[in-house]
């Protein structure tokens, strides 16, 4: 039986823990594929009421509330911890957000591809939504991020004949959070 200590540290997240699955499937179905192909962006002020559903992006992209991307390299950097100085000379700095970033490169380098990535830098979105690459056995879905973001790109033109143009861009923003995980509903 545990003894419960008076005082023996502080938490900033006096929350239970929620439950952890800890099952292991032989056939390896644990193991989910990274990296997505395709990306909506929000613009500010909309957020989609459903970010799994695959009509509801297609309805704000006809209703001018979002942009969607396809046919990219897209997949999450490792975050960055905030901390800040604890609450006692004897306590342990505290992680209070993640700098987080979404690194996409674009091989579809055209005039119309440059002056999208030209406007959309110069633009804060209200958060995005990205379809995850499919894994056998595993339901598709969606990684969703509701919060102000920013977006830095710029055309890589390598000195080498062999190396392709492409541009490459990183959106950024902070949250203790990880992106949400959600179900995908395909359109009807």
């Amino acid at each position: 039986m545990a003894e419960e200590l008076v005082d023996n540290c502080v938490n900033y997240n006096c929350d239970p823990l929620p439950a952890y699955d800890s099952t292991i499937n032989n056939c390896g179905s644990n193991i989910v594929n990274s990296g997505a192909s395709t990306i909506w962006l929000f613009e500010c002020g909309y957020l989609p009421e459903d970010s799994g559903d695959e009509a509801t992006l297609d309805e704000m992209v006809a209703d001018g509330h979002a942009t969607k991307l396809d046919n990219l390299k897209i997949g999450f950097g490792d975050p960055t911890p905030t901390t800040a100085e604890p609450g006692t000379s004897c306590g342990n700095t505290v992680v209070t957000e993640y700098a987080r970033t979404l690194n996409i490169i674009d091989r579809k380098v055209t005039s119309a591809n440059n002056e999208f990535w030209n406007t959309a830098k110069k633009r804060v979105f209200n958060g995005f939504v990205i379809k995850e690459c499919l894994t056998s056995g595993i339901d598709p879905r969606v990684s969703f991020v509701s919060a102000e973001v920013s977006l830095a790109a710029f055309r890589s033109f390598a000195d080498v004949k062999a190396s392709p143009q492409e541009f490459k861009a990183t959106l950024t923003w902070n949250d203790i959070d990880e992106p949400v995980i959600e179900d995908w509903t395909e359109a009807p």
